[in-house]
């Protein structure tokens, strides 16, 4: 995790043991989601004192070929919902596939979403699912007004159906922050 002093800039790799008195001059300016969550549960009680809204999270998921083919039936978890009176927001998502042989035909336009909110986290990604070759797209969290939904996890599905003839895993790499009402 690296963490930036307030007042000198200084950026640091470091633990989470660093001491609470100690927390207040730095804010976390990058983390996994499992030091995120560290974080939080190790100083939940002194966040006044801790700049979490500043926070980059980046997670991958691996979405199984069995998982793409029930994606709209059973939508991928790709970031578990945040404790109450907090919020995701997505910076960035990419997705990416190491083509096995069978591309997938029909309802291939992969959404990210709040899962029991619905509405969209980003952009679609319409082409990867039926490429013939390996890989990659990104997009950028919405643009416009989100309306960002507390304590609701993030989401992969496809829209209109389950997808067919695929055998190949999607990688998704998601960058987001955890912020506060």
């Amino acid at each position: 995790m690296f963490i930036r002093n307030k007042w000198t800039s200084t950026i640091v790799d470091v633990d989470l043991w660093v001491r609470k008195a100690d927390i207040a001059s730095w804010d976390v300016v990058y983390a996994t989601e499992e030091q995120g969550q560290n974080l939080v549960d190790t100083y939940q009680d002194s966040f006044e004192r801790v700049d979490v809204s500043n926070t980059i999270i980046q997670k991958e998921v691996t979405i199984t070929t069995a998982e793409v083919l029930a994606l709209n039936t059973t939508p991928k978890e790709l970031v578990a919902a945040p404790w109450a009176w907090y919020y995701l927001v997505v910076d960035k998502i990419v997705a990416s596939i190491d083509y096995n042989s069978a591309a997938y035909a029909t309802n291939t336009t992969l959404e990210f979403r709040y899962g029991t909110a619905t509405t969209k986290v980003s952009a679609d990604i319409a082409s990867l699912l039926a490429t013939t070759a390996d890989k990659a797209q990104s997009v950028w969290g919405i643009e416009a007004e989100l309306a960002c939904a507390v304590n609701d996890n993030i989401e992969a599905n496809v829209a209109t159906g389950d997808p067919v003839t695929w055998d190949s895993d999607v990688k998704v790499t998601i960058t987001y922050r955890i912020q506060s009402i």
